[in-house]
């Protein structure tokens, strides 16, 4: 019974009421805030009915393929890291609002079983981890050691590729892999939100982008995982 204008996608429910309570339940207490403010312990204090209209919330969400206009706000920290002596060289990372991250969390068993499709089909990611690469080069390297050969390898610090993404060739290649559309989409409208830069207690304007899968997110390491194969 309530109305809603534009395009509309055929959805399933992300979850019921009883199974977003769950997921608070059991999640971490100790998360950092988003921009929303909300904490899974102050969501876990809401009475039933409140997490039952969240989730009538994602529907609606899900059917629009946007979130509402409150909820498009993220907040990026920059991380030290090791030898770090300016902003531009911490690691960025993504603080998204607690309630797109319950959605998100409820989202897992349709990703779960895209994944699982993946891997029947035989399609994996391409390249490798910065851990893989360094066991495998470990390896040759013993391997040379054992064989009387000479041995050498270039370690070279590239900027992730989490932050050059294209949004719309993320999404065309999304699609092409068959990753769940209705999950796609309100992803990519959180990510084309209003982004906020955290540093020394500072904070920035908003701005909007056309790049970047924010670390931070769930669906992150899967939409990569579409992204690459």
């Amino acid at each position: 019974g309530v109305p809603f204008n534009g395009p509309v996608c055929a959805a399933v429910p992300t979850a019921t009421g009883e199974r977003l309570r769950e997921i608070i339940r059991y999640a971490s207490k100790g998360n950092a805030l988003g921009s929303d403010r909300w904490s899974f312990a102050e969501l876990g204090l809401l009475p039933a009915e409140a997490i039952d209209h969240l989730a009538v919330v994602f529907l609606l969400a899900e059917l629009l393929g946007r979130w509402p206009s409150a909820l498009r706000d993220m907040l990026f920290l920059q991380l030290p890291k090791d030898g770090a002596v300016r902003a531009g060289q911490r690691r960025p990372i993504a603080l998204l609002p607690m309630v797109y991250r319950l959605w998100a969390a409820a989202c897992r068993s349709r990703v779960l079983t895209w994944r699982d499709a993946c891997r029947a089909r035989g399609e994996t990611p391409v390249g490798a981890g910065a851990l893989d690469e360094a066991f495998e080069l470990a390896l040759e390297a013993e391997a040379a050691s054992r064989d009387g050969e000479a041995f050498g390898a270039v370690f070279l610090d590239c900027s992730k590729c989490y932050e050059r993404v294209p949004l719309s060739q993320l999404r065309e290649a999304a699609l092409a892999e068959g990753f769940p559309a209705g999950v796609l989409a309100l992803a990519l409208d959180m990510y084309r939100g209003r982004r906020r830069i955290l540093v020394n207690g500072a904070v920035s304007d908003p701005v909007a982008a056309c790049c970047g899968i924010p670390a931070g997110c769930g669906l992150a390491v899967d939409l990569l995982h579409a992204y690459l194969t």
